[in-house]
This record gives C-alpha cells, structure tokens and sequence, in this order.
C-alpha cells in the first residue's frame, strides 16, 4: 500500500470499526445511555461520513472538529462539545445549534454560555462539576456530612463549605446533607472517573 499510495500512510479498517461499534451497541444498556466516538482520536470527512451510518453520537473538542462533523453531514443533534477551556467561538457555536450537547466544565464556563445565549437559546447542557471529592474519599464523606469538621480537616472556614454545599445543591439540584443526594453525586463522580480511565 506505501508504493501505491505512498508515506505516510494511515489505514483504518471499517470492518473492525464496525465490529467494535456493533459489539457495543449489541449489548442491552440502561435508559439514557447513549454512546459516542471521541473526535480526538481521529477525525476526517470520509471517516464521519462512514460513522454517520452508525447509531452513535460524536464528541468534539474543538471548532475544528465541528467543521468536521458539519462537511461530513453529521445531524448537529448527535454532536457533544466537551473539553477544558473553550473559546468564545466554540461556546457560540453551542448557542447557534451546531451541537446538540455541551458538556459545560463548571460555574465559570456555564455563566460564560449563558452571556452568549441569544433569546435564551442553546445546546442542552451537561454540566461536569468538581466538587473537591479526592481519589479515596473527602472530607465531607469522611465526617459524614459535619460541616464544622470537614472544614477543620480541609483548613478552611465552616462558611466556606456551606457556601460550596449550597452552590452544588442550586447548580445540579442535589443537597449533599442528605445521604441519598450525596451517594448518587459519589456514583456519578467514580463513573466519571472510569470513563476518564477508559478513555
């Protein structure tokens, strides 16, 4: 293939793409579940259009990779924009409706959207929050939930982890003083965690 196509040369067996896809989309999963191809890995039009026949959505990470998706006839529906520090152009691209999803890297990054919304208008929101839970356990889990002790153990004022509790339960809607509440934002913190790892 290197003396009929030359060097460099990148060769992408579909077969085996579309194996893993089907043995991934094969496999009964929860409601919701929905299962994306990363951009980052590899990203051109011939490759999207071949993927645009899959059931599957795509992740972005960058203007670039919209483009990408937008030549190769990729629906903006099944387009997720994740990554670290977007630019002002990739979070209007979000508000414009060329991604259907927006993962939303916190407080900051969200209020940032929302200035650029126009008549209230964008992506659906994912918002990933870091809400200081270390690889073995916080503070707050720790001390079962005692403020007074979990700033003593972290150095800071007791307010500031009122504060800090109260922006997470506005935010996402979940009140780590209660038990419940507080598991289901552990579970979603260690699934993230095993994505990051799978990925």
């Amino acid at each position: 293939m290197a003396e009929t196509y030359g060097t460099p040369l990148l060769v992408i067996n579909l077969t085996v793409v579309d194996d893993a896809i089907d043995a991934l989309t094969g496999r009964e999963r929860p409601p919701g579940l929905e299962l994306s191809y990363a951009a980052k890995a590899f990203a051109n039009v011939a490759f999207f259009q071949h993927l645009a026949r899959r059931d599957i959505g795509i992740d972005v990470c960058s203007l670039g990779e919209i483009v990408t998706a937008e030549r190769a006839g990729i629906d903006a529906n099944r387009l997720t924009l994740h990554g670290a520090g977007k630019t002002a152009d990739e979070l209007q691209a979000a508000c414009d409706g060329r991604v259907g999803t927006i993962a939303v890297d916190g407080v900051e990054e969200l209020e940032r959207l929302g200035a650029l919304a126009r008549d209230g208008r964008c992506a659906a929101v994912l918002l990933r929050l870091n809400v200081g839970i270390e690889a073995h356990t916080h503070a707050f889990v720790r001390t079962g939930g005692a403020i007074e002790a979990s700033a003593r153990e972290l150095f800071v004022h007791a307010n500031t982890i009122r504060y800090r509790l109260r922006r997470i339960a506005e935010t996402c809607g979940y009140d780590l003083a209660n038990s419940r509440d507080r598991y289901v934002v552990q579970i979603a913190i260690s699934l993230g965690r095993i994505g990051g790892e799978a990925s």
